[in-house]
């Protein structure tokens, strides 16, 4: 027989004394491409930040974005090309996903972007023969299920309240790691 020291195995108070010992915290473990946070099993992960319920301003912006998405949908292809079809089809199916996207998040890009998509829309309509001469876009538009004057209002509201709410965002929005000071009359106390 060898002697050396006993194993682990060998003695039932070591493994019950490795069984019953609390996990271990571990520390960010570098990989070569930044930290990497490791949590202890059985913790339980969560959203990085919290989200906040979407603002009033923008919950009317996700309402209309959602009328410009279904006023511009192409009901009936009409003997469009598959192009100008799917053209008129990515319009509308991108003013509908920025609604449901604004709907969960309403977050400063979401919110740029749903102040552009409905712009280019209303723009697309106003100046569909005067300053665009584009068969395939004439085409595209005029593939909507709402006659182009009411599709082209739709965005212009779309693209005006998504602006009222990102500039209501912006202006409301604490920045980030700050913490709200009293002001100096406030701090002053009463003689």
């Amino acid at each position: 027989m060898t002697t050396g020291p006993a194993s682990p195995e060998s003695n039932p108070a070591d493994i019950h004394a490795l069984l019953t010992r609390p996990p271990v915290e571990a520390g960010p473990v570098s990989l070569g491409l930044g930290a990497v946070p490791v949590r202890p099993v059985g913790t339980p992960t969560g959203p990085l930040r919290p989200t906040a319920p979407p603002s009033p301003q923008a919950r009317l912006a996700v309402v209309v974005l959602a009328v410009c998405g279904a006023l511009s949908f192409p009901l009936y292809r009409n003997g469009a090309s598959a192009r100008v079809y799917g053209l008129a089809l990515a319009v509308s199916v991108l003013c509908v996903f920025l609604a449901l996207v604004l709907a969960v998040r309403s977050t400063a890009p979401v919110l740029a972007a749903a102040v552009v998509v409905p712009a280019a829309v209303a723009a697309g309509q106003l100046f569909e023969g005067t300053l665009v001469h584009s068969a395939g876009l004439s085409r595209a538009l005029d593939l909507a299920l709402a006659p182009s004057w009411l599709a082209g209002t739709a965005g212009v509201v779309a693209s005006l309240t998504a602006l009222a709410s990102l500039v209501a965002r912006l202006t409301w929005q604490s920045p980030r790691g700050t913490t709200a000071r009293p002001t100096s009359d406030a701090s002053r106390s009463a003689d």
